[in-house]
């Protein structure tokens, strides 16, 4: 199978009120989607979806959501 666009990362400055992020890009499944928070003093944690957080539009062929339980 030809991929032909990879989206690599994308990045949000967090501001302590919003809650819902557009991924920007199509997955297929939810493994294919990482969500990391980088804190003020640039330290990388992964997060647990459903415990950190939500994930929709696996498999739709729009952008998806990440939502910050």
């Amino acid at each position: 199978m030809t991929v032909s666009s990879e989206t690599n990362k994308v990045v949000y400055d967090g501001d302590d009120a919003t809650t819902v992020f557009s991924t920007s890009f199509t997955f297929s499944t939810d493994a294919e989607v990482v969500v990391t928070l980088v804190d003020s003093d640039a330290v990388e944690t992964e997060w647990a979806k459903g415990t950190q957080f939500t994930l929709t539009g696996a498999g739709t062929g729009s952008a998806g959501s990440v939502t910050v339980v």
